[in-house]
């Protein structure tokens, strides 16, 4: 396509994305309308989700949050009769001087891959990873090139993959082995956070955690 005609057609399909037209943006899933049931109001797209994302952040990094500043977008659901957030996406700073940015939603278009969408980049100095629970897959960039590190079950002899891990670190915790696992401290902290982002996302200012 020439360049021209590229810019001729481009302000014509944000107009189309922005409207949620057929054929340019996927429909959207049905909306479920029991996001609160048994939880004594809605069920925010924050609590739901970020707790799991932000106790990895904090696993692979060793850090803490010290401090988030959040946005939400809502509309879709409260049109539906769920008073909730469509999306929440969160800056958090954290005790070793890197940056966190977690995004949750409840909105998901009805031809992705999976019910749920789960990804996360890891950045350093020296590597990325990339990670797509989709289609369970992970893939680093470093010095030495692009590789893709097995994510998912290989035929042994032994089995390997994370499911296999999860299973024979369960194991090895009934046989008493010492584990780094979470306690109730870690917990707390991750409770507080995810306060401090709803906390931050109603009065639209960072909060320290």
């Amino acid at each position: 396509m020439e360049p021209a005609v590229q810019r001729g057609t481009r302000p014509a399909r944000r107009c189309r994305f922005a409207r949620g037209e057929p054929g340019d943006q996927p429909q959207r899933h049905p909306v479920r309308t029991d996001l609160d049931a048994g939880l004594g109001g809605p069920l925010h797209p924050g609590w739901f989700l970020m707790p799991h994302t932000l106790d990895l952040a904090c696993w692979l990094s060793g850090a803490s949050p010290t401090e988030v500043y959040a946005r939400g977008r809502r509309g879709y659901l409260d049109a539906r009769g769920v008073q909730t957030w469509d999306a929440i996406t969160a800056s958090f700073a954290m005790s070793d001087g890197s940056l966190l940015v977690l995004n949750s939603q409840w909105i998901l278009t009805e031809s992705h891959p999976s019910v749920f969408d789960f990804r996360y980049e890891l950045h350093t100095e020296a590597s990325s990873y990339y990670f797509d629970i989709a289609d369970s897959g992970v893939t680093r960039y470093d010095s030495t090139g692009i590789s893709r590190p097995q994510f998912g079950v290989v035929d042994g002899p032994p089995l390997t993959g994370v499911p296999i891990d999860m299973i024979n670190s369960f194991i090895d915790r009934l046989n008493g082995v010492d584990l780094e696992l979470p306690d109730g401290r870690h917990g707390e902290l991750i409770t507080r956070a995810i306060e401090a982002v709803h906390t931050s996302v109603d009065q639209g200012t960072p909060i320290t955690i």
